[in-house]
């Protein structure tokens, strides 16, 4: 019996020395991956946090999506290269402590924390100073070391903390509308200018008919073609500015909207629910002689529901600026 309790007692000893060396054992990267979250880890990153001096930006994974700082959606793409720059960067060389030095003292630097969170717990933990001085524009040490390195992307030798960025206009989606086909029924476009040159399309759900309806009810409209009427509805899926436009003070703001719009876009969808756009011409800032009034690639948009400025390239709306014509049958 006692020879049973010793075996016994000895076996639960080396069951509990096993689980301990198991379970105890730690994950270490490679001394040039120090910064790195590993590949099979990235998926499960659930909030990036950069602190530089009093902004902090937080990028959240949430279950629709990711998120600027709680606020807005996130752009897919630029998440997605942040996870490939986190995953894959690699210390090129060490900072000499004179350097170091000197860089932390220049008032030109910028200095980010870099928190990386996976569920609860943070999987890195990370300083960056920014300075053109320092090769290859930054340098990086794991938060309460000494040690300061410099970090890069080897293909391309690319700055990751380029990439590190605390505006969040920067991370916010720039999707203006997202529908599925058929979820527009009914698109209004009005021209600010020539009012009489405006039109309504749309199909009657009850009835499953498109219909056209001009402004310049005068116009003799022999035969619309309703084939014209589909495809241009199936253009209103997805659109994209090219930038928030932070250039205009509130009050200039206003003083666009006082104005007549070149165009305005109201498509419907069979929520009842609209989208609607108006766009106004950007001036032309060139100054060689004989340059337009308006730039002619770019134009302003105040977007609602968004209830934003936005900047837009003219190839973005072009396909929704049809003129009444495409409709008509000769």
């Amino acid at each position: 019996m006692k020879k049973l309790l010793v075996f016994l007692v000895s076996l639960a000893g080396i069951l509990i020395l096993i689980a301990v060396l198991v379970l105890g054992r730690k994950e270490t990267s490679a001394p040039g991956k120090i910064f790195q979250v590993k590949a099979a880890k990235v998926n499960k990153i659930s909030r990036i946090v950069f602190k530089e001096d009093t902004t902090t930006l937080v990028l959240k994974k949430e279950q629709k999506g990711w998120m600027v700082n709680d606020q807005w959606k996130a752009r897919i793409r630029a998440i997605k290269v942040l996870k490939k720059v986190i995953s894959q960067m690699e210390i090129k060389s060490p900072v000499s402590e004179k350097m170091a030095t000197g860089v932390l003292k220049d008032t030109a630097s910028r200095h980010v924390d870099v928190i990386i969170y996976g569920n609860f717990f943070p999987l890195k933990k990370y300083e960056v100073c920014i300075n053109p001085r320092i090769p290859g524009g930054n340098m990086m040490r794991l938060i309460r070391k000494k040690k300061w390195y410099i970090v890069n992307l080897p293909a391309g030798d690319v700055n990751p903390a380029a990439f590190f960025v605390t505006d969040p206009y920067y991370w916010r989606d720039r999707t203006l509308f997202n529908y599925l086909p058929g979820q527009v029924i009914k698109v209004t476009l009005e021209y600010g200018k020539k009012p009489l040159a405006g039109y309504t399309v749309g199909m009657d759900t009850l009835t499953n008919r498109f219909y056209f309806y001009h402004e310049d009810t005068s116009l003799k409209i022999k035969q619309v073609d309703t084939g014209k009427i589909r495809t241009y509805l199936t253009y209103f899926q997805h659109l994209e500015c090219d930038a928030f436009d932070r250039s205009l003070s509130p009050g200039s703001t206003d003083s666009i909207l006082k104005q007549t719009p070149l165009y305005t876009i109201t498509a419907t969808d069979i929520f009842g629910k609209n989208f609607r756009m108006q766009v106004y011409p950007v001036p032309d800032r060139s100054s060689y002689a004989g340059a337009p009034a308006f730039d002619p690639d770019v134009a302003r948009a105040w977007v609602m529901p968004l209830q934003e400025m936005v900047l837009i390239r003219y190839y973005r709306i072009d396909p929704l600026l049809q003129d009444s014509k495409f409709f008509i049958k000769e």
